[in-house]
């Protein structure tokens, strides 16, 4: 049957010039038909956004088939189901109307919050946050403060890089080691106080494993393959089951304290729409005893 309509489709797209036009529309408001379901039509001005890519007359001809073909199968189908699910279409249009309800509720909120919610937290309101919720931020692993390098063994006076890189105190010689990881290093972070976990940092270098890291630090490690030299230097560790550290989870109280923000503000939007329906005599709750008899 689809092989029939498609050779139909070609055809009638073809010769649309002589398509026959029904009553109450005009060409010159949606262009020429293309394509008819009883008394539904498809019209060229209709699909014209999809017509933009079209190369030449041949590719326009496919999208049109294309696209009419679907809109007549779709026509035919939604038809036919109409006539044979009976008492199913009340569920489906309940169905339909409860997501258009709360599609459109949910836009409105979104629209209301990005007008009115104040995303300026302050440091204060996060480490009070922080303070009264410590238990609640216990780390599932083990996280570190560290400096990671890979250098190619080939790396100019790559002895003296491996001394700094664990040692390096003074200004000059932490500048050194930063000029040479920058000119030499595959990849490296240097003097990062930033927090890691431990699968970040195996990605990283692949010869650590939990159990180098377990002890306190600081810690030190080199490791080698063929090609490159991996330097390793935990700074500071947090073990797992330990409070986490303010800067690791700060970003989530963050977004904490913003989601209640906008939990607030909508219960507020939802509490004064209600107060203003009701001194506008708009909304009452009836309820008699009747109800019960029913």
């Amino acid at each position: 049957m689809l092989s029939i309509l498609q050779a139909v489709m070609v055809v009638s797209i073809t010769a649309c010039s002589d398509f026959i036009k029904p009553k109450n529309e005009t060409s010159s408001e949606r262009g020429i038909p293309i394509a008819r379901y009883k008394n539904e039509y498809l019209y060229l001005g209709d699909i014209s956004e999809a017509l933009t890519g079209a190369e030449n007359k041949s590719d326009s001809l496919d999208i049109i088939n294309r696209i009419a073909q679907n809109w007549l199968k779709n026509k035919v189908l939604i038809d036919k189901a109409m006539l044979n699910l009976g008492d199913e279409i009340k569920k489906i249009e309940k169905q339909i109307e409860d997501y258009r309800r709360d599609l459109i509720i949910y836009a409105y909120e979104q629209a209301y919050i990005n007008q009115n919610l104040d995303t300026n937290i302050s440091q204060s309101e996060i480490i009070e946050y922080y303070q009264n919720n410590k238990n609640n931020f216990l780390l599932r692993e083990n996280i570190v403060v560290c400096d990671y390098a890979i250098f190619p063994k080939s790396t100019p006076k790559i002895a003296d890089i491996k001394k700094y890189f664990f040692s390096a105190k003074t200004k000059k010689e932490i500048a050194q080691v930063e000029e040479a990881a920058l000119k030499y290093a595959r990849v490296y972070a240097y003097g990062d106080t930033s927090w890691f976990s431990l699968p970040e940092i195996v990605k990283i270098i692949p010869f650590v494993s939990e159990v180098l890291i377990s002890a306190s630090s600081p810690k030190q490690f080199v490791f080698e393959d063929e090609a490159f030299i991996y330097l390793l230097h935990i700074r500071q560790i947090k073990t797992k089951n330990s409070p986490a550290p303010l800067d690791y989870v700060s970003e989530s109280i963050r977004n904490t304290l913003l989601n209640t923000r906008k939990l607030e503000l909508l219960s507020q939007l939802e509490s004064n729409l209600l107060v203003q329906a009701l001194q506008q005599n708009l909304i009452e709750i009836i309820v008699t005893d009747n109800i019960h008899k029913q």
